[in-house]
């Protein structure tokens, strides 16, 4: 649970840790990667938001399969500085609340099976459900 200079420090020629080098939990590593997530994928009061915390400037951007609060799955898209799509995908089914990208201060619920997957768009023409989609 904790990062520091291992046992085999010695074949580089150091021993033990250097003065006034601190031992680091893993919790502040993982710190960088819960920020990145949150960027993308940030949840509040049970709702899901997409791009939330990115910069406008990230025009061209996507993520895949960060993992909800209830365990759905969810990718992105964002081209040319709009969301593209949103991909939601359940293992074991449930109801996630997602925030649209494209209609502010609109929540979707979204109820999908165990093995669904569904595509969300800005034009609304969201295909029937189907644990085939990919």
């Amino acid at each position: 649970s904790i990062m520091r200079r291992g046992t085999n420090a010695s074949a580089f020629g150091v021993s033990g840790d250097a003065e006034g080098e601190e031992i680091m939990q893993m919790d502040g590593a993982m710190a960088a990667t819960a920020a990145v997530h949150e960027m993308f994928l940030h949840e509040r009061a049970g709702v899901a938001r997409v791009f939330h915390g990115a910069p406008g400037c990230w025009r061209e951007t996507s993520f895949k399969n960060l993992l909800s609060d209830n365990g759905i799955l969810v990718s992105a898209k964002r081209s040319k500085g709009e969301v593209e799509y949103v991909k939601l995908e359940s293992k074991r089914g449930g109801l996630i609340r997602i925030e649209s990208p494209w209609q502010k201060g609109t929540v979707l619920d979204i109820q999908l099976k165990a093995g669904e997957t569904r595509r969300l768009t800005s034009d609304g023409n969201t295909p029937p459900p189907s644990s085939a989609q990919r």
